[in-house]
C-alpha cells in the first residue's frame, strides 16, 4: 500500500491480541524497542496484558515512551523506560545492562525500532 502524498508518516496502531498465543508471558521480562508509538506500543501493551514486565526502548520520543510506561503500569506490570540509539552497539549494550539491572534478564526481545528519512 502506498502512502498518500502529505499523509502522516505514522498511523496509530490500535491494539494487538496475544490471548491465543501459545506462550505464557507471566513473569517474563520483555524488551520492546520503538515502544513509544504505533506497533511498538501495541506490542508492549499486548505483552503486558499477557503478564510480561516491560523495558520500553525509545530513541527520541521520551514523552511517547513515558505514555506507554504509564499504560503498562496501569495494567499492573512493571515498566521501565530506556533511551538508546539501536544503530550503535555501545548504546544497545548499555541498554541491555540497564534493563538487566532494573527488571532482570531479558526473556523476550521485540526489535521494532525503525528509522525513516
Amino acid at each position: 500500500m502506498r502512502r498518500q502524498p502529505n499523509a502522516p508518516n505514522r498511523a496509530p496502531f490500535r491494539s494487538l491480541d496475544l490471548s491465543d498465543a501459545p506462550q505464557d508471558f507471566a513473569g517474563k521480562v520483555a524488551l520492546v524497542t520503538g515502544a513509544s508509538i504505533g506497533i511498538g506500543r501495541a506490542t508492549a501493551l499486548a505483552l503486558a496484558r499477557a503478564g510480561a514486565d516491560l523495558a520500553l526502548g525509545y530513541h527520541q520520543d521520551a514523552a511517547g515512551a513515558e505514555q506507554t510506561r504509564a499504560q503498562v503500569a496501569a495494567l499492573g506490570r512493571r515498566a521501565f523506560v530506556v533511551q538508546a540509539d539501536v544503530s550503535q552497539l555501545d548504546a544497545v549494550t548499555a541498554m541491555v545492562g540497564r534493563v538487566r539491572g532494573e527488571l532482570g534478564p531479558v526473556d523476550v526481545l521485540i526489535n521494532n525500532a525503525g528509522w525513516a528519512k
